[in-house]
């Protein structure tokens, strides 16, 4: 059974996927080519020991998704906008992330950064941050806390 953190990380990457129009990646070594974008890459961040009780472990973990958008035809700027909003609305409709976090929260928006490179089409990207909260048994990392 992996570990709580694994799970947190790859329910919050299955609604980033299930999100349609989109390129997904978890993890990507590269940037999106031309081709896949609008594209929507997940980066597993760090986590901070937040609390210990009896029994029980309190987990921060954060992961980014960067939003990467071409022109559709109403300009860059919207293209981002409408990327960050079906993010959004997509992982924080459920918190819990199917009763693995106690809480999901959007985090800091990076500076968008819009690329115009000579011989490709100009497009745009900025990363969007997510706070999971969780808890795991005090001696077991792969099971929930009581």
């Amino acid at each position: 059974m992996p570990s709580i953190r694994e799970r947190v990380l790859a329910a919050a990457f299955a609604k980033v996927a299930a999100l349609s129009g989109y390129t997904s990646l978890r993890n990507p070594d590269r940037p999106p080519s031309e081709p896949e974008l609008p594209a929507l890459f997940m980066t597993d961040l760090g986590d901070v020991d937040l609390d210990i009780v009896t029994g029980a472990a309190q987990f921060e973990l954060r992961f980014q998704v960067d939003v990467y958008v071409a022109d559709a035809g109403a300009g860059l700027a919207a293209a981002l906008d409408a990327g960050y909003l079906a993010l959004t609305n997509a992982l924080l409709a459920d918190r819990t992330l199917g009763n693995l976090a106690v809480d999901l929260r959007r985090g800091e928006i990076g500076d968008p950064e819009f690329v115009t490179d000579e011989g490709s089409k100009p497009f745009a990207v900025m990363p969007v941050e997510f706070v999971a909260q969780y808890w795991t048994a005090e001696a077991d990392m792969g099971a929930l806390a009581p």
